[in-house]
C-alpha cells in the first residue's frame, strides 16, 4: 500500500506581502483620480444648473404670461427664480454678471429678467472653478436666446 502525504499548499509570507504591496499601489493611484472625478461632477453639475435656470425662467416667462427674474447674487454665490428654487454655488467657484442696471436690485443682486413676449433684458453670467475651468452664458435681449461658451472664448 501506498502512503499519501497531504500537502496543503498555501501563500508564502512574501507572496501575500506582494499582493498588498500592489493593492495599495493601485489604491494611491485611484485617490487622486476619485478627486479629480468628484472635481469634474461637481462642476458639471453646476454648469448644468446654470444654464436649466435660465431656461426655466424663459419657460415660466413665456408659459405664465408675465416678467421673471432670473436672480444672480455674486457675493453669496446663489441662483434664483423669482426669489425661488435658490441654488447656492460651493466656495471653489465664483459667479461674475453683467446685466442691465435698470433691472438689478438695490442690494447689488444682478437680474436677468424675461418678459412674456419672449424677449429679455439680456446679460452675461460668468461661472469659474478653482479648477481652471468655467464657462459664460449669453442671454440675447431680442429673442432671449441663450447660449454657453467657454472662458476663453472670444465672444462678438
Amino acid at each position: 500500500m501506498m502512503r499519501r502525504h497531504s500537502w496543503h499548499r498555501g501563500f508564502s509570507l512574501v507572496e501575500l506581502l506582494v499582493v498588498i504591496a500592489l493593492l495599495a499601489g493601485v489604491a494611491g493611484l485611484a485617490v487622486p483620480a476619485m478627486g479629480r472625478l468628484y472635481d469634474s461632477m461637481q462642476y458639471r453639475d453646476a454648469a448644468r444648473a446654470l444654464i436649466v435656470s435660465a431656461k426655466v425662467a424663459r419657460f415660466n416667462a413665456l408659459n405664465k404670461g408675465r416678467s421673471v427674474d432670473l436672480i444672480i447674487d455674486t457675493r453669496r454665490r446663489t441662483l434664483s427664480i423669482d426669489q425661488q428654487l435658490k441654488r447656492e454655488y460651493p466656495e471653489t467657484f465664483t459667479l461674475e454678471a453683467t446685466t442691465a442696471r435698470e433691472v438689478n436690485r438695490e442690494d447689488g443682486q444682478a437680474v436677468i429678467r424675461f418678459y412674456s413676449d419672449g424677449s429679455s433684458s439680456g446679460g452675461d453670467v460668468r461661472l469659474a472653478h478653482d479648477s481652471g475651468r468655467g464657462l459664460q452664458l449669453r442671454v440675447e435681449w431680442l429673442f432671449s436666446r441663450i447660449s454657453q461658451h467657454g472662458l476663453d472664448e472670444e465672444l462678438l
